[in-house]
């Protein structure tokens, strides 16, 4: 029975972590899909997500660094790359998850006016992924002999279960007077891989993961822009969502601060950071309702 419910606690856990989506996704926008890729300039970005933290535990945590670069650059196409790597923990026991992945993007220059610019992105992304159960660091029956409990028998073992992820994605955005709104969908798990586990028979298939996002740069004046975004996120019957507003303003040559918050469906987060010529980095607080854990993101991004 313990063995059924703490492999149900990693199925859940670890499937939120492998589809995790940084609220501050403007800041790290290869981590909301592939189809970015033809969006942004050549950037590495670097990211993390520490969640459930109390007294020095860490219940929940990810790390990825991604790359884009730009393969072919024409008048109206373009063609990126997007290598990422990613790797989660989750549970107090080491259920956790390493991905490897490569994406392909192409931008499309659809029309072009006085006013007006068009653009569509889309990309796909291929990963190899490992999930892993370590288990021998907790505690269980086979543990506890005559003389009470002895930690020196073995835990049970180590099992690992890796499989292909395919991410699909498509992105559609719009430039007037040095101002952009940008609408997109990825979709998670698109081939819906199988997943053996710890049961020689038994197995499971990943859930579709849906995700919706609008982003925003408006100048309401010469200094000062704000940046709405809204992100909808669903992966088989659960799903979130968060919306916020940044105020960036210039402090310098080449030199802005941003700032600002938003509510998430059963949280607040706050978040700052600062562009410093081609180097962004940004830092968000979440605070979640009742009785849920706080947790922390970070960003950094260098513009090549």
């Amino acid at each position: 029975m313990k063995k059924s419910l703490i492999f149900l606690l990693f199925i859940n856990l670890s499937l939120q972590a492998q589809d995790l989506v940084l609220k501050q996704f403007l800041q790290n926008p290869l981590s909301l899909g592939p189809q970015m890729g033809a969006n942004v300039q050549d950037q590495i970005n670097v990211g993390s997500h520490l969640w459930g933290i109390e007294n020095d535990r860490t219940l929940y945590q990810n790390y990825f660094i991604g790359f884009n670069k730009e393969l072919i650059k024409l008048k109206n196409q373009s063609l990126a790359i997007q290598p990422m790597v990613s790797t989660d923990r989750a549970g107090e026991s080491k259920f956790g998850t390493k991905s490897f992945g490569l994406g392909l993007s192409a931008g499309f220059l659809v029309h072009k006016s006085e006013k007006l610019t068009h653009h569509l992105g889309a990309g796909i992304q291929l990963a190899y992924a490992v999930r892993s159960i370590d288990e021998s660091d907790l505690r269980w029956p086979i543990q506890i002999g005559p003389g009470g409990f002895d930690p020196s028998k073995p835990g049970l073992t180590v099992s690992d279960f890796s499989f292909l992820d395919l991410t699909a994605g498509a992105n559609y955005k719009l430039e007037w007077n040095a101002q952009e709104l940008m609408v997109g969908y990825r979709l998670g798990h698109a081939t819906r891989p199988r997943i053996s586990f710890a049961s020689a028979t038994g197995s499971y298939r990943l859930d579709y993961s849906h995700t919706v996002y609008v982003i925003s740069k408006i100048k309401l004046i010469e200094k000062i822009g704000i940046r709405p975004k809204a992100l909808y996120y669903q992966t088989g019957s659960q799903n979130t969502w968060n919306a916020g507003l940044d105020l960036a303003v210039p402090i310098g040559k080449g030199i802005t601060m941003f700032a600002g918050g938003g509510k998430m469906k059963n949280g607040l987060f706050l978040n700052g950071g600062m562009e410093l010529g081609k180097w962004q980095w940004l830092i968000m607080r979440e605070r979640y309702d009742g009785d849920l854990y706080n947790g922390w993101e970070f960003g950094l991004n260098y513009r090549i």
